[in-house]
């Protein structure tokens, strides 16, 4: 099947770089839709700052219904949103806007599914740079190549993706509703725990002092190379459980990854800082980078307890307090810092119950 690379089919408008001091919170003047608007396929108007109508630049920097954005820098980098308002917004610095040329061989429903679907996915995070805050230039992602099929198949594939879509917008606003009632279960479990029983540091159930994990050795093209390498989790996070391919360092046995290791985020944006994870079946050789920090317990199912409690609200917040500093852009823990987090873990039955 033929290829085409982006820029043959589209051109990616970037935002303008608004001054926080023309922000208002009055609804005067147009939107702004920011990094943070984008989420989950679309572009939610939430915490919606304006910019007064004397501060408003060029039509080149709106937004208009049906508009797909994407995050081009921080923790979302590559994520992906369409407008779906009637209301003209205007678009932020580091966000940026696909302009997609329609004609007789491309279809701009075809166009906009293949990049929702998540195809493009990896390679933008992978032509992203730079560590805790990643960014991506309009000129990597244009150079990415889509296939092009003939015009009836963009067609047809453009109508069964959206159908796809449909039905998972359903399933995801019911596993949300899930969540949220999961989220208050446990929030309410921990607050119980946490003022009525006996808090010890974290220290207290290490079988082992935590250990950062590496950087990987810079080559001609930066870190991230073809094979041969070795596997290594991405800095942007465990959910999406992205890897990288990095040269093998000399003493990269105390890096991997096995099972039941605990792992926590060191260094990010301050929302996502002090996010963990505990490693599940491991069947690949891969190691952690620099940013991450791992934790060995005496008992292992003590770090499947706290993966969980360390996502209710009140230890969000404590590790928020602990991180310093805490900027829009920046939050930082240490092996110190996590040791002397006071947690409760019960008895090994009330915890296998939990």
């Amino acid at each position: 099947m033929q290829k085409i690379q982006l820029k043959d089919v589209l051109s990616l408008q970037n935002g303008y770089a608004f001054k926080s001091h023309l922000f208002n919170h009055e609804s005067k003047g147009m939107p702004l839709i920011r990094i943070s608007n984008i989420q989950g396929n679309a572009v939610c108007l939430n915490d919606l700052k304006w910019i007064r109508d004397e501060n408003i630049p060029g039509k080149n920097f709106y937004v208009s219904n049906g508009d797909l954005l994407i995050a081009m820098s921080g923790a979302t980098t590559g994520k992906m949103g369409i407008y779906t308002g009637e209301l003209e917004c205007l678009l932020n610095q580091r966000v940026g806007k696909f302009c997609i040329q329609e004609n007789n061989r491309i279809s701009r429903d075809y166009v906009v599914s293949v990049l929702l679907s998540g195809l493009t996915e990896e390679e933008i995070l992978e032509s992203s740079a730079g560590g805790a805050q990643p960014n991506i230039s309009s000129k990597s992602i244009e150079e990415i190549y889509i296939p092009l099929p003939p015009l009836p198949e963009q067609k047809k594939i453009a109508e069964i993706l959206s159908g796809i879509d449909s039905q998972l917008a359903v399933c995801t606003e019911k596993l949300e509703k899930l969540n949220y009632l999961l989220q208050a279960a446990i929030d309410a479990e921990v607050r119980i725990r946490f003022h009525q029983e006996h808090a010890l540091p974290l220290a207290s159930f290490f079988s082992d002092k935590p250990s950062n994990g590496i950087s990987p050795p810079e080559t001609e093209e930066g870190n991230f190379i073809a094979a041969p390498g070795i596997d290594c989790i991405s800095n942007t996070g465990f959910a999406a459980n992205r890897l990288k391919k990095v040269q093998r360092p000399p003493d990269w046995e105390r890096y991997l990854i096995r099972e039941g290791d605990f792992f926590i985020t060191r260094a990010n944006t301050p929302s996502l800082v002090g996010m963990c994870a505990v490693a599940k079946r491991v069947f690949q050789e891969m190691i952690y980078p620099d940013l991450m920090v791992r934790l060995k317990f005496k008992n292992p199912i003590h770090g499947k307890y706290l993966e969980s409690i360390f996502r209710s609200s009140l230890y969000r917040q404590i590790i928020k307090n602990s991180a310093q500093g805490t900027s829009q852009s920046m939050a930082k823990l240490n092996g110190q810092i996590i040791s002397r987090i006071k947690v409760v873990i019960p008895g090994d039955p009330e915890v296998q119950q939990f």
